[in-house]
């Protein structure tokens, strides 16, 4: 969730800088959709990815703390 949420930030940070800096016209944000989208799902499969990492390293300890107390 925190990298849809910070991917989206991401765009409309970029929209509010390319306005000020490039002269970026509002809809050519319509027209720019398909990198948008892009990194929207990039952002989203990093946080799957991030969260399942983190869950098959939380699994991998318990069983090794699950087999340390099994050899006392």
């Amino acid at each position: 969730m925190a990298g849809f949420v910070a991917s989206l930030l991401g765009i409309v940070l970029s929209a509010l800088l390319l306005n000020a800096y490039a002269g970026f016209v509002w809809h050519n944000l319509i027209d720019g959709w398909p990198g948008f989208a892009s990194v929207i799902i990039v952002a989203y499969l990093a946080g799957y990815i991030h969260d399942a990492a983190v869950a098959r390293k939380r699994r991998s300890s318990e069983v090794d703390s699950a087999n340390g107390l099994l050899h006392w």
